[in-house]
């Protein structure tokens, strides 16, 4: 069964009612909310605790401060701060970007002091969209199999496959796949992309052309003939939450090959 997500970060305070309505009326099943460590008051997210929302977390990524794999990063500082809203809400999953760095015993240390099965990690494009010449860690096949020795449970993101891809000079679909079989993933990012470019991106899937679409919702169903699997449609904010409507809709219109 392919369970719906609709995405929105911690800053989105205005859409939180418009979230949980579309949640009542069966438009999606889940809400991802992508936790900024700014230090908010817990008791904002006390809207989707008394309307018992099912929820994920996305954990803050580097451009929020807090980086696994890197040694100088005050990962179990900000890990202390992020364990407040997680016990808070009880998130179904976590979701962690591996980030940038080359140390593998780092994240492996920071993974036991987390302490968490709830984690998913999320496969990642070659290089970043904010900081010039950062390279990411979990970006190719031979990383994500050095991420499985020590930890397995992943977020697959299609559009950060694109973009690894295309970095790495290889065919996108056929990556796509091995990671796709190496992961096994039961959670999944969708969202379009330029072809021509390496960072990643979250435009609207309506944009897609024809035969990735396919091939992706082909992807999808696949999977979930054999299990549930949670996607996260990762568009941009319109008219409040129109367009995470219209990117649903859309995405349930296309048909496989």
């Amino acid at each position: 069964m392919i369970k719906y997500w609709l995405k929105l970060w911690s800053t989105n305070q205005e859409l939180f009612w418009d979230a949980i309505q579309l949640i009542h009326e069966w438009y999606f099943d889940f809400i991802e909310l992508y936790i900024v460590p700014n230090g908010f008051d817990v008791l904002i997210l006390e809207e989707f605790r008394s309307a018992k929302i099912p929820i994920s977390f996305h954990l803050p990524h580097g451009a929020h401060g807090f980086n696994p794999i890197d040694p100088s990063n005050p990962s179990e500082l900000i890990w202390n701060q992020l364990s407040v809203y997680i016990d808070f809400l009880n998130p179904f999953a976590l979701i962690l970007h591996p980030e940038s760095g080359i140390d593998l015993d780092i994240l492996n240390k920071r993974l036991s002091f987390f302490n968490e099965n709830r984690i998913l990690i999320e496969n990642m494009p070659k290089k970043s969209s904010i900081i010039n010449d950062m390279i990411f860690f979990g970006y190719s096949i031979e990383q994500i199999w050095e991420i499985k020795k020590i930890h397995n449970g992943f977020c697959f993101d299609f559009a950060k496959a694109k973009s690894s891809a295309i970095s790495q000079w290889i065919d996108v679909i056929n990556f796509s796949d091995v990671l796709i079989q190496l992961m096994n993933p039961n959670y999944v990012h969708i969202s379009w992309f330029l072809w021509n470019t390496e960072i990643d991106e979250h435009f609207d899937i309506m944009e897609w052309d024809t035969l990735y679409m396919q091939y992706m919702k082909n992807k999808l169903m696949n999977i979930a003939l054999k299990k549930d699997i949670s996607i996260v449609f990762e568009c941009k904010k319109k008219d409040r939450l129109k367009n995470d409507l219209i990117n649903l809709d859309f995405f349930k219109s296309i048909k496989p090959y």
